[in-house]
């Protein structure tokens, strides 16, 4: 019997470990990084298209600094920004709306968008659909080692 309760004991962590790299390698998830894994082509997703304006900024980009990094990269500042595709993803456990770029969660919509932006997903038949849309990155750099992101969306206008 001791000897099966030390397999026993030995072997959980191990199998967790096996399990958590497991999981990772199959929904593509670097697993140190904490990234997100991408649209697979299963998921319902919904393409926004906006007028090209970019008049929707997220909020809590502060958090999401080192990801903003990786994606903006390094350089020069770009006046301009740089643009890549974003994903808006429903959040299950209260109202919030998850941008991600790049597998990569950077913020959140403002609580009146997110709200909004629920409410068309439902209206349209979309209900736990994800939207993807253009996003453009910018950075404005500052004091030592100061690194200001703001990330905007090319949505539709609101109604």
């Amino acid at each position: 019997m001791d000897i099966f309760v030390a397999l026993v004991f030995a072997g959980l962590p191990l199998a967790w470990v096996l399990h958590k790299f497991a999981s990772a390698a199959l929904a593509g998830i670097p697993h140190k990084t904490g990234a997100r894994r991408a649209i697979s082509p299963g998921d319902p997703t919904v393409r926004l298209h906006g007028g090209g304006t970019y008049d929707f900024a997220i909020v809590g980009t502060s958090r999401y600094r080192s990801a903003l990094e990786r994606i903006y990269g390094a350089g020069s500042p770009d006046h301009a920004g740089k643009e890549v595709d974003a994903v808006l993803v429903l959040e299950k456990t209260n109202q919030a709306v998850r941008v991600e770029v790049e597998g990569h969660t950077v913020g959140h919509l403002p609580a009146d968008l997110a709200g909004e932006y629920r409410r068309r997903l439902a209206e349209g038949g979309h209900v736990n659909a994800r939207g993807a849309c253009r996003a453009r990155i910018t950075v404005r750099y500052g004091a030592v080692d100061y690194v200001d992101f703001a990330v905007r969306l090319d949505l539709p206008p609101k109604r």
